[in-house]
């Protein structure tokens, strides 16, 4: 069995559980557990995952104790399973990464249509640039 499928096979069955699955000399989370694991340690995402050495591991199982989410950790060389169960903040760090995506999705939006609006008509520049001198950040 690929890492993905088992990670997909553990995480429906642990949805509330952040899950990090140890191959080789990295432990791997995906998908929406990448992202939230990327708002707290800020590691990088790539293709939709998150690897980082197995040397983090006690920081990351520190930090998730600290902030009070659950997490699961599969050794997927031996099939071992540590869990640890704590009052769960799972949903509170989903709902801040999906905010984040909001707000960036928004951004972009934004800029896609001021950038339409100057370049259909050079006066919108002038109106807009007004309006931003003008609000109250």
């Amino acid at each position: 069995m690929k890492i993905k499928e088992v990670y997909l096979d553990i995480k429906n069955k642990n949805n509330k559980h952040l899950l990090f699955i140890k191959s080789g000399m990295f432990y791997n989370a995906f998908d929406e557990d990448a992202n939230i694991i990327n708002l707290i340690f800020e590691y990088k995402i790539s293709n939709n995952k998150i690897g980082f050495p197995v040397n983090n591991i006690n920081k990351v199982m520190y930090k998730l104790n600290e902030i009070e989410i659950n997490y699961i950790v599969y050794n997927f060389d031996d099939s071992s399973i540590f869990k640890k169960f704590n009052n769960n903040n799972y949903d509170y760090y989903y709902n801040m990464y999906k905010k984040k995506e909001y707000e960036e999705k928004s951004k972009k939006i934004l800029i896609e249509r001021i950038t339409y609006l100057i370049n259909s008509n050079k006066e919108n520049y002038n109106k807009i640039k007004k309006f931003i001198d003008e609000y109250e950040f």
